[in-house]
């Protein structure tokens, strides 16, 4: 984890030295471009643990977990500036299908990059997560998000 976390950390910063991070749009694109980067050397030099496999449908989940955060994002803002729900922070324990310790890790990491849930603790077959609203915690248990690890690990 922690070689991972290094390449991140020089992958941003060789991005911030040869494009000059001095506009918005470039954010997304560092962002994006730094965490496939980041899976693709990790893959290619053998840096993640010998018992988890991740098939090749990875991409797929990378995209879908980037839409996931801007939308929620977006709903976060509209709950901060006084939409139609109000703010009504909830906690609760939600049921996943996941098996392997990393797939839960995997799965705990995504909630907690999407605004508005943070998972606060891990048992197993289940995840303990705070949420700003109860239709975040209503939209882990159509278990969604645990689907869409579930095909990416073999």
């Amino acid at each position: 984890m922690k070689a991972k976390l290094i390449l991140l950390v020089l992958l941003i910063g060789f991005w911030l030295i040869v494009a000059g991070a001095d506009s918005l749009i470039h954010m997304p694109i560092l962002s994006i471009s730094a965490v496939i980067l980041t899976l693709l050397i990790t893959l290619r030099f053998a840096l993640l643990p010998e018992n988890i496999k991740i098939n090749g449908s990875w991409p797929q989940y990378v995209f879908w977990l980037f839409k996931e955060i801007f939308s929620s994002a977006m709903d976060v803002v509209k709950h901060a500036w006084g939409g139609d729900e109000p703010i009504d922070p909830e906690m609760r324990w939600i049921k996943t299908k996941l098996k392997s310790e990393e797939a839960m890790v995997i799965y705990a990491n995504s909630i907690t990059l999407t605004p508005g849930t943070v998972t606060v603790e891990i048992e197993q077959g289940s995840l303990l997560v705070h949420a700003l609203n109860k239709s975040y915690l209503k939209d882990l248990e159509r278990h969604s998000m645990d689907n869409h690890i579930a095909k990416i690990i073999k």
